[in-house]
């Protein structure tokens, strides 16, 4: 499961990148690790509202839900879905049809299996820059939004940058981007992006293992470790 992800960017910069701006300045802020399992929010454009950077909660809940978040996670965890599994259920369903999202990120982690051990990777575009994945979303009765990133199997990077368990979240380029925000698009191709996703180039490289340990972030948390028998870079 996905359940950290990493958005360093400055909020002028992420404005200056996707042309529109923060919805709450005040709120943004930029977070190394933002651990999912902690009610996080994460910076997501919306389909119905396209012309600003929203904030929206990571862990998506039933539509006009008014139960505790924490009480649900613990049920069932949507920090992030499978795309292979995500048409089987309703409400999930009608949420990819109908309340698609981009979650801005500057990187997400992998973990490697080398030797009995496991390693954490850092995962970012080659450019460093901040980048989309493919998010569904739902309103809660209070107005509050929930969203989930889409994971897969088919995924548009190299082999060797994708999870222990295969799976990864679904990058989306500019063109994607704007597709999967269009009411005009059809259930055939909003299925088309997530089961064959863009080729994207991405870097990743090890980090320090106090990554696994909840709650424990320090300045060049994302900066490279050198493990022997692993790759230094991917």
């Amino acid at each position: 499961m996905f359940y950290k992800l990493s958005n360093i960017a400055e909020g002028g910069e992420l404005e200056k990148q996707f042309g529109i701006p923060l919805e709450y300045p005040e709120l943004y802020s930029k977070q190394p690790i933002i651990n999912g399992l902690n009610e996080e929010n994460l910076l997501v454009i919306l389909q119905d509202k396209p012309q600003v950077l929203s904030i929206a909660i990571w862990g998506i809940l039933p539509e006009n839900f008014n139960d505790d978040w924490q009480m649900f996670q613990n049920v069932s965890n949507t920090l992030n879905l499978e795309a292979e599994t995500l048409k089987h259920d309703r409400w999930y369903c009608d949420a990819l049809y109908e309340r698609r999202c981009l979650i801005i990120v500057s990187g997400y982690f992998a973990t490697l299996l080398s030797k009995g051990k496991l390693y954490p990777y850092y995962v970012y575009k080659k450019s460093k820059k901040p980048f989309c994945l493919a998010g569904i979303y739902n309103r809660l009765s209070d107005g509050f939004v929930t969203c989930s990133i889409i994971i897969s199997r088919n995924l548009g990077v190299k082999r060797s940058v994708v999870d222990i368990f295969n799976e990864g979240p679904i990058i989306l380029d500019e063109h994607t981007s704007e597709k999967w925000l269009s009411y005009d698009i059809s259930q055939e191709e909003i299925e088309e992006i997530i089961n064959r996703p863009a080729q994207t180039e991405l870097n990743a490289h090890p980090i320090a293992k106090e990554f696994y340990k909840n709650d424990i972030i320090y300045n060049g948390i994302l900066d490279p470790v050198n493990y022997r028998n692993i790759p230094a870079k991917i």
